[in-house]
């Protein structure tokens, strides 16, 4: 695998990503990144159910982005089930009987709202106050990261000082994530399948943190303590995780090294923070690829 991933040649994020990986600060980046994704997950409670689906996380994705790009306010514009539905099919993600089975879980919990349009027969979904807050800590995470890159950076305070910021960041980045099929975590599939194991996210995070840290690998025994996760469950995360050469694990079963995981995670976050400093920020002219490395100016 390149630094970049396994993305094609005409990928749109394979420059900027390289540009970020080769940052003299994005380990540290990284690291804040590890930290404010570790702090969302233990607090979402109820909302967890979304954030370890693939399935939920991506049409709550869309469910924010239509939303958002409905700027004319009609009444029947937005999420519709129609819309979610055309989304899902075009990246194969799943069915009418799934979409409706994650939208009626996500409004039950509070976090979407539905009404119907003129036409009755045409059901509209809405985040609420509470999905809309969840959503803002959740995009703190990759600014804060870009704040450890770009000097004189506070674009995680933006997100919540300005009502605005999170609107333009979904339409500008998720319209361009569509529009040409981008992928970031998807980019990995191996990763992605252990993010998405009960407690994979956690265990993988704790994992990459003492890895970038210089720290030994923690203890099956302690990270199932850290994360909330059962010493049977921390076992078969780790052993798909050796299975597709990720970690290595020594004769007792425990992580002797987690580089290889390590190395995928920082290409995965390269690719996020590419993903809103090309299509959000503006950020791509100010990459600066010289024979001594690659550096970010300070925004203007």
């Amino acid at each position: 695998m390149n630094d970049a991933g396994d993305a094609p040649q005409s990928d749109p994020l394979r420059e900027v990503a390289q540009a970020i990986l080769a940052h003299p600060r994005f380990t540290p980046a990284v690291l804040v990144y590890v930290d404010e994704i570790t702090k969302w997950r233990r607090g979402l409670g109820r909302f967890a159910w979304a954030a370890t689906s693939y399935v939920g996380t991506h049409i709550v994705g869309f469910v924010l982005l239509l939303h958002y790009a409905n700027t004319t306010g009609e009444p029947e514009g937005g999420a519709t089930f129609t819309r979610l539905l055309a989304q899902c099919q075009r990246r194969n993600l799943c069915g009418a009987g799934a979409l409706r089975t994650v939208l009626t879980l996500a409004t039950v919990a509070g976090y979407l709202k539905s009404s119907r349009g003129a036409d009755k027969r045409v059901q509209i979904f809405a985040p609420t106050e509470k999905l809309l807050a969840k959503s803002c800590d959740l995009y703190r995470c990759p600014m804060a990261a870009l704040d450890q890159l770009v000097d004189g950076a506070a674009y995680a305070d933006q997100v919540r000082a300005d009502a605005g910021f999170i609107p333009r960041m979904i339409t500008s980045a998720g319209q361009q994530y569509i529009e040409h099929d981008i992928l970031v975590a998807d980019n990995f599939p191996h990763l992605l399948e252990l993010m998405y194991m009960t407690g994979g996210c956690l265990v993988v995070l704790a994992l990459v943190e003492a890895e970038l840290r210089g720290h030994p690998c923690p203890s099956t025994r302690t990270v199932g303590q850290q994360c909330g996760v059962s010493a049977s469950q921390v076992r078969e995360i780790l052993r798909r995780a050796s299975a597709h050469g990720l970690v290595a694990l020594s004769a007792d079963g425990q992580v002797a090294s987690a580089a290889a995981l390590t190395s995928m995670y920082r290409q995965f976050v390269a690719r996020e923070l590419a993903l809103y400093a090309k299509y959000t920020l503006g950020l791509e002219p100010h990459f600066v690829v010289a024979s001594s490395g690659v550096r970010l100016k300070a925004a203007e």
